[in-house]
């Protein structure tokens, strides 16, 4: 793959479907705003994703 072009984010994403088998679990320590938690727990439609996040607003808004 050319990675020239990719964002860091894509790279990242496709190191978990690669590595992370569906039944796998996950921690984002930083859910944000919950698009990356919402991926994970796309992808680990099998598995378990465990999201945290210091900031309350983070946690209402995910």
């Amino acid at each position: 793959m050319d990675y020239s072009m990719t964002s860091i984010l894509d790279v990242a994403k496709q190191f978990i479907t690669q590595l992370v088998p569906r039944d796998g679990v996950a921690v984002d320590f930083t859910m944000g705003n919950g698009h990356d938690t919402f991926f994970l727990s796309q992808w680990l439609e099998e598995g378990h994703v465990y999201a945290f996040d210091i900031q309350e607003e983070a946690v209402k808004s995910t």
